[in-house]
């Protein structure tokens, strides 16, 4: 039995056994082949990631087979078959490039919160949850935009001595 403040630490610990369960799998039919491919988890959420097609479909169809010899349910809505771009986390994965990017959604919500910020008149004051609000997004697409990170301390900077939610600060 475990109530919500466990529940991510339980989820995180079943799918960390069923990631380890499934990379054994895995690593054992691939054993030879000359590729490998590897399970990445976070709390419910599974990528599989392959030097080869072949491999990560290999690895996706293991993958699959462990969930369910494990009586655990797939929402086949939520599943991807293997492609050489994938969104996991929100974050945007390419193996043919290497890269990583920010989906199209993520981009339009970050340019609609710095829009916000360009649009006010010079002199202007926002919030402290506004700030907090940008902070969060910056953050989030700094990890693949790292040049945000400046940015995103400055607005910290600016947000620490204010108290209150509705206390304004000018940007």
């Amino acid at each position: 039995c475990f109530g919500a403040r466990s529940a991510c630490r339980t989820f995180s610990a079943v799918t960390e056994a069923v990631r380890w369960i499934a990379q054994r799998r895995i690593d054992a039919r691939l054993q030879g082949t000359g590729t490998r491919a590897v399970i990445v988890a976070y709390i419910d959420g599974f990528c599989v990631v392959g030097q080869a097609a072949a491999a990560t479909q290999v690895a996706f169809d293991i993958l699959l087979e462990t969930l369910a010899d494990l009586g655990l349910v797939v929402n086949d809505d939520k599943t991807t078959e293997p492609t050489a771009e994938a969104i996991f986390l929100g974050t945007g994965l390419c193996t043919t490039t290497m890269s990583i990017f920010l989906p199209d959604k993520k981009v339009a919500d970050l340019e609609a919160k710095l829009g916000y910020l360009a649009s006010r008149a010079p002199g202007d004051k926002v919030t402290r949850a506004v700030l907090q609000s940008i902070v969060g997004k910056l953050t989030w697409c700094s990890v693949v935009l790292v040049q945000l990170r400046s940015l995103c301390s400055e607005f910290i900077r600016l947000s620490s001595g204010l108290l209150c939610p509705h206390s304004r600060v000018r940007v």
